[in-house]
């Protein structure tokens, strides 16, 4: 196991030159190379300390006791700035339609599915974005009345009140 904070070096001009910020240099468990990560931090007392806690969250999140962090990030933002951050991805890879009728169409709908369907609690938007198919997390207000009859049904499929298979 390899768990060393360095400051890395690199070649400039001929001439070796070591970073002002420290790194995390660790190999854990079955990994078949040493990885870096960046600590951003100058003070080595300060890198040590964020060392520790990556090592402990790495160790948490193999032993299934911790969800990865890209999900746990996914899991603080509000569903609406992941809509934002799609409809911002399709316009920057010019995926948005003709002078952006396509993201506008895009957002209205999902402003009103957003709208019609609730999801409890918050952090079930994880699932109501990576799982669609799924739809277990979303329940229909039963006091409105829903626009769309489809989306209605979709959001109580696998509700237990909801429509038969039969």
């Amino acid at each position: 196991m390899i768990h060393n904070v360095v400051r890395r070096a690199r070649r400039k001009n001929g001439r070796s030159v070591r970073s002002k910020n420290y790194s995390l240099r660790y190999r854990y468990g079955s990994m078949p190379a040493p990885k870096y990560e960046p600590l951003g931090v100058t003070c080595k007392e300060a890198a040590w300390h964020k060392a520790n806690e990556f090592k402990r969250d790495y160790e948490a999140e193999k032993a299934g006791l911790l969800p990865p962090r890209s999900i746990r990030d996914a899991e603080a933002k509000t569903i609406q700035s992941h809509a934002e951050d799609y409809l911002s991805d399709l316009k920057a890879r010019g995926r948005d339609g003709r002078k952006g009728k396509g993201a506008k169409q895009i957002r209205s709908r999902l402003e009103r599915l957003i709208r019609e369907c609730v999801v409890k609690p918050e952090r079930d938007y994880l699932r109501f974005f990576y799982k669609v198919e799924s739809w277990s997390a979303i329940h229909v207000l039963s006091n409105e009345k829903s626009l769309f009859g489809r989306s209605q049904n979709l959001c109580r499929m696998d509700d237990p009140s909801g429509p038969n298979d039969n």
